[in-house]
């Protein structure tokens, strides 16, 4: 297969400036040193072999530093191959483009190719999706198929569009396949779940729509949330990291404080619904807004905060000093928590008081 023109695009620099113990032999140095690493990357992120990845910087007018630490690198945006470089040390940042296999991202090598007519015909009805294969063809003794299409089957090509036997096969309805993990053995749901699991495989984009994205981060609590068959694509539902949330344990009646005594905290996969409550201790002193089931997620607006005191309610004040130490009852002018300062009044005098809350139905002065 004929090679396209490889070239990179520099798409931003930083602190291109070069000192004055820099070289420009020892900058290309730094700059080959930078393109293995990238390719190693690359070709681990992405499962291609390093000999099938191209990456070239050729702006004359780009420098390359010494990284006293190890490259940074980040697939920034897989869909356009472009990969970002960083060296957090030397304030120093590129964003460039890789090609795999000689294709750059964002080429349209399938529609510019000429595949022929004459030679070119299916032998059997072809779905959208399906891998096409030099058998797929009606092919004599004395016919052979173009070699720019007999190129792209053994490098993978999907059917874009069904198509029915004696067509003629176009650019215009063929795709390549997009990277995906597929399940290299049965994994039901529940199962923790590593990059070890799966393998990289191509698909059309008809299957893959929804797959995983190969370049995902398997962290140490990954679960499958459904059942994967063996060799099926991973799609972005069928994995992800249970979600930590508080569960009703017993019936709760509006009005009752949350407690360690009827809530538990559990791990879901999915259905956990928006402002679920993750933590016993992120409600405080909260009571139910109405009747909560046996196993129902508790949700934020299914609490609501219980004050220490309430506006209008007779409340036990201390009031301390050195010699002595005195207590009554006040009524609070206004509701507060643990902490708050609170207006009170004394019923018998009429006078008003300002003390701290220091417990339920309790403030000091």
């Amino acid at each position: 297969m004929d090679k396209l023109i490889r070239h990179t695009l520099v798409l931003l620099t930083v602190n291109l400036s070069v000192t004055h113990a820099e070289t420009i032999e020892t900058s290309l140095d730094h700059q080959a040193y930078l393109e293995r690493s990238a390719i190693q990357f690359l070709a681990a992120e992405i499962g291609e072999s390093a000999s099938g990845i191209t990456i070239k910087m050729s702006d004359s007018r780009l420098r390359i530093p010494a990284c006293p630490s190890e490259w940074l690198f980040e697939k920034d945006k897989p869909s356009q191959n472009l990969l970002t470089v960083e060296c957090l040390e030397s304030n120093w940042k590129l964003a460039f483009r890789y090609e795999i296999d000689g294709f750059a991202a964002g080429q349209s090598d399938l529609s510019e190719l000429s595949l022929g007519k004459a030679h070119a015909l299916l032998s059997d009805d072809l779905d959208a999706g399906h891998e096409l294969q030099i058998e797929d063809f009606a092919l004599d003794v004395s016919s052979i198929l173009p070699e720019a299409l007999r190129t792209l089957i053994e490098t993978g090509v999907f059917m874009k569009v069904p198509a029915a036997a004696g067509a003629v096969v176009t650019a215009s309805m063929l795709e390549r396949g997009q990277h995906v993990l597929i399940a290299r053995e049965y994994i039901p749901i529940g199962q923790l779940v590593s990059e070890a699991d799966f393998e990289r495989s191509t698909a059309a984009s008809v299957e893959s729509a929804n797959a995983l994205p190969t370049d995902y981060t398997f962290g140490e609590n990954t679960k499958a949330f459904a059942n994967i068959a063996k060799g099926a694509i991973v799609s972005k539902k069928a994995i992800g990291r249970p979600i930590r949330v508080l569960v009703a344990e017993t019936l709760i009646r509006p009005g009752e404080t949350f407690s360690d005594l009827n809530t538990e905290h559990q791990e879901v996969l999915t259905g956990a619904p928006d402002g679920a409550v993750s933590d016993l201790s992120a409600l405080g002193r909260s009571v139910a807004t109405s009747q909560i089931q046996p196993g129902s997620i508790l949700r934020y607006i299914d609490a609501r905060r219980e004050e220490d005191v309430k506006k209008g309610e007779e409340i036990r004040l201390t009031v301390a000093r050195e010699s002595f130490q005195l207590e009554m009852d006040v009524i609070a002018l206004e509701s507060a928590f643990i902490g708050d300062t609170i207006k009170l009044t004394n019923p018998e005098s009429g006078a008003t008081i300002t003390a701290t809350v220091s417990g339920k139905n309790r403030a000091i002065k």
